[in-house]
C-alpha cells in the first residue's frame, strides 16, 4: 500500500478545488457572455468555499523544530519514539490525539508516549479515555523540567531519529512536513 505524504494529503483538497474551479470556468467559457468577471469568480468560488471551511493556519505546513541535546531531557527517550509533552486539561493537547492516532496507524513501529506534566496519576485519566490504549500515557514528577525545556508550550513533540538526533517541536511548528520527517525514519 502506497501512502501519500502528509503534505500532499493536506494540499490535495486545495489543489482539487482550484482544478474544479478551472473546470467550471472552462465549461462556462463555452457560453458566449460578456460577464468575464463572473467566469473568473466561478473559478475561484470552489477554492474560497473550501478555504473558508478549512483555513490554512500558519503551523499547518510547518516543520519548525529545535535540535536539543539528549542529555537535556528530564526522562530517557528511545530512537524512533515520539514524546508528546502535555498538561492536564489542555484543549490543544486533546486536539493532537486524532492526528497522532493516524500517525501511529501509518507507522505501527512508532512508539508514542504522552507525558502529562503532573505527578498526580489521576491527571492522565482524561487522556487515557480518549487514547484507548493506542499509545502510552504517563504522569511525571519532572513537570517543571519539561515545562522549562518546552518553554511552556503545550503540546510539544520530541522525537529522536535514527541518527540519534533529538528534535523538539511546539504545537504550531508540528505541521504536516514535521510528520513527513518523522515518517521518513520508518
Amino acid at each position: 500500500m502506497v501512502l501519500l505524504s502528509w503534505t500532499i494529503l493536506k494540499a490535495l483538497p486545495y489543489l482539487a478545488s482550484l482544478v474544479g474551479g478551472a473546470f467550471l470556468f472552462w465549461i462556462f467559457s463555452k457560453f458566449k457572455s460578456n460577464l468575464r468577471y463572473l467566469k473568473f469568480i466561478i473559478w475561484i468560488v470552489p477554492f474560497a468555499i473550501y478555504f473558508a471551511l478549512n483555513p490554512i493556519y500558519q503551523g499547518d505546513f510547518s516543520n519548525d523544530f529545535q535540535i536539543i541535546p539528549t542529555q537535556k531531557l528530564p526522562q530517557k527517550t528511545q530512537v524512533n519514539q515520539l514524546l508528546v509533552i502535555t498538561i492536564p486539561g489542555c484543549p490543544y493537547c486533546h486536539e493532537s490525539i486524532e492526528n497522532l492516532k493516524k500517525l501511529k496507524k501509518r507507522n505501527s513501529s512508532l512508539n508514542i508516549r504522552f507525558i502529562v506534566c503532573d505527578s498526580n496519576t489521576t491527571s492522565t485519566k482524561e487522556y487515557k479515555q480518549e487514547i484507548h490504549n493506542d499509545f502510552k500515557v504517563e504522569s511525571t514528577k519532572y513537570g517543571k523540567e519539561w515545562a522549562k525545556l518546552t518553554h511552556g508550550r503545550f503540546p510539544s513533540f520530541i522525537f529522536t531519529n535514527k541518527s540519534n538526533e533529538t528534535k523538539l517541536w511546539s504545537n504550531d511548528g508540528f505541521g504536516v512536513r514535521a510528520k513527513d520527517e518523522i515518517e521518513s525514519n520508518f
